[in-house]
């Protein structure tokens, strides 16, 4: 969540000796690292219901409320005091920030949208606003529109690594490979320890062929974090691409283990490394444990058609093969690229 310093001041003439409001206040805002969130909902809501504050400051009561029921995981509390931060003062930009950013992580992508253009509209050099519009309008497969909100973003802040990555993820999806690498390249550079960046520097060499320079990417994505289960199962397929299968074997099993409960990647790594091999029972195994953990899992749908079309269900590889292209129009170039011309998608 961005972070604001919103001065929440007392109406002029208030007498000092008014102790609990300034308690209140204290709370209210956590410019004492020591108030917990629960003390900061409780000096919000006194403040509120005090009917001492101007709109504004009630309105920042609201504002720090939010930010304390986020910190307490209730969204649903924080996106109801942000709206009335937003009705108390309708020229609050971060409150229309902050309400875009849960509404995106709600999958509101159209209402995070237009409280990320609110916000713009009443901040129009803030480079966050128009990065995090973007990533709205790439949510919602409008990558052409979320390209030129990085770009804005971009112009506004050269340094803005976020918008670099998340250009290059959309440049990438429109099949420009050749600037979404620049786009990485120039987010390392800003950030040298962006594991991420590198990461999917290293995707786009794969599906260039690049399998040197995609290797060294992954390297130094998984020695800046150790625990990056895509980049270990990726590095794990090229190294098989390139001779290595003791090492792709350790990378894929080292994934499998680090892996988070809704990344089924590795699981679809191993399965295609069956399907190589010709063993359809475990590839059927990982492939089902894969999509257990993610069911929009772009690759591990592609490998299922594949697996469907040997099995002879042409339905049921149809029916894959589509879904993954919706995911992933490139998904036949990425299979390709993981696995070699033996798997191609039906």
């Amino acid at each position: 969540m961005k972070a604001w310093i919103i001065a929440l001041a007392l109406l002029p003439g208030m007498a000092a000796a008014q102790s609990s409001l300034q308690e209140a206040a204290r709370w209210c805002n956590r410019q004492d690292p020591s108030v917990t969130p629960d003390k900061s909902v409780a000096g919000c809501s006194w403040l509120i219901r005090s009917s001492l504050l101007t709109p504004q400051n009630v309105a920042a009561a609201f504002f720090y409320r939010a930010n304390a029921y986020i910190a307490l995981g209730d969204r649903a509390g924080a996106m109801a005091d942000l709206l009335e931060a937003t009705r108390a003062n309708p020229q609050f930009g971060a409150a229309f920030f902050n309400l875009g950013l849960l509404r995106l992580a709600a999958g509101d992508r159209d209402g995070a949208i237009a409280d990320f253009s609110e916000a713009i509209r009443l901040n129009p050099r803030d480079s966050d606003g128009f990065s995090n519009r973007g990533a709205a309008k790439a949510a919602g497969g409008d990558r052409l529109g979320a390209i030129a909100d990085y770009t804005e973003a971009i112009r506004l802040n050269p340094r803005n690594a976020i918008a670099y990555l998340n250009r290059g993820f959309a440049r990438a999806a429109e099949g420009d490979g050749a600037n979404a690498i620049a786009d990485y390249t120039e987010a390392i550079a800003i950030n040298p320890r962006y594991a991420a960046a590198l990461t999917a520097r290293g995707n786009v060499r794969t599906v260039q062929g690049d399998h040197a320079g995609a290797i060294a990417d992954y390297s130094e994505a998984i020695r800046l974090d150790p625990r990056d289960a895509r980049a270990l199962a990726t590095r794990g397929l090229l190294q098989r691409r390139v001779g290595q299968a003791d090492a792709a074997r350790a990378d894929i099993e080292a994934a499998i283990r680090v892996a988070p409960p809704g990344d089924g990647r590795p699981h679809a790594a191993r399965a295609g490394l069956a399907l190589l091999r010709g063993d359809r029972a475990a590839a059927r195994t990982d492939l089902a444990e894969a999509l257990r953990r993610n069911n929009k899992d772009s690759v591990a749908l592609g490998l299922r058609a594949i697996l469907h079309a040997a099995e002879g269900d042409a339905a049921k590889a149809t029916a894959d093969t589509a879904a993954a292209r919706r995911i992933n129009p490139m998904i036949a170039e990425v299979i390709r690229s993981h696995f070699g011309q033996d798997l191609v998608l039906p």
